[in-house]
């Protein structure tokens, strides 16, 4: 099941859809959770892709821990 979206970055989004810039499988754009209608959609992630590519963007580091 498919929970987060890739939207591009030029996409309105809504006030509670603060998203965070990434990079995934030669995407770049907001990850935000789950959108269908939106011309702006690159990518659909699931929970594991999503988490994943918020590891990769933004890896934790000892002050998270």
């Amino acid at each position: 099941m498919k929970t987060h979206s890739i939207v591009a970055e030029d996409c309105e989004l809504r006030p509670n859809h603060i998203g965070k810039l990434v990079t995934y499988k030669g995407k770049t754009g907001y990850l935000i959770r789950y959108i269908t209608s939106c011309d702006h959609n690159l990518l659909e992630l699931t929970t594991k892709e999503a988490v994943k590519c918020l590891n990769e963007n933004y890896p934790p580091t000892a002050l998270d821990a």
